[in-house]
């Protein structure tokens, strides 16, 4: 799924794929790590547990609902994956992640370097990708 949330999709495809995906992974794993240590739900009024609740039921809704259903139809267990599916709760889940990113360092250095990486991260990440991935098709009318 993460191909389709971080590729590039118009009326061409460019999925982002191993290992250009790499540091949105590393980003992800740095954010999920940053959820276990600082976890506290009745933080800022329970607002991160909302959150999360939201998320975590809209993804089970997706795995069981949309991804299973399709796989026991066609037997492919790839077929309903696609990153479109997740739009609805990525607002959440990048709130979350940028809430506790900020959380899992003390000092004013490190959370500006998390930050930087961060951003550096989603800038390195996607025009570069297009304009390394793009073939002349692209710049054509459709």
């Amino acid at each position: 799924m993460a191909a389709g949330v971080f590729g590039i999709f118009g009326h061409l495809v460019i999925p982002n794929q191993w290992p250009t995906i790499a540091p949105l992974a590393l980003l992800a794993v740095l954010s999920l790590l940053a959820l276990i240590v600082r976890w506290r739900p009745r933080d800022v009024g329970g607002f991160p547990a909302y959150l999360a609740v939201i998320a975590g039921f809209y993804g089970f809704f997706l795995m069981y609902k949309v991804n299973y259903q399709d796989y026991l139809e066609s037997g492919a267990p790839y077929v309903a994956l696609q990153g479109r599916y997740i739009f609805p709760v990525i607002g959440p889940i990048y709130v979350l992640s940028s809430y506790y990113l900020m959380r899992l360092f003390k000092g004013k250095g490190a959370r500006l370097g998390v930050l930087g990486l961060a951003v550096c991260i989603f800038m390195v990440c996607d025009f570069p990708f297009f304009m390394a991935a793009s073939s002349p098709e692209w710049y054509s009318l459709p």
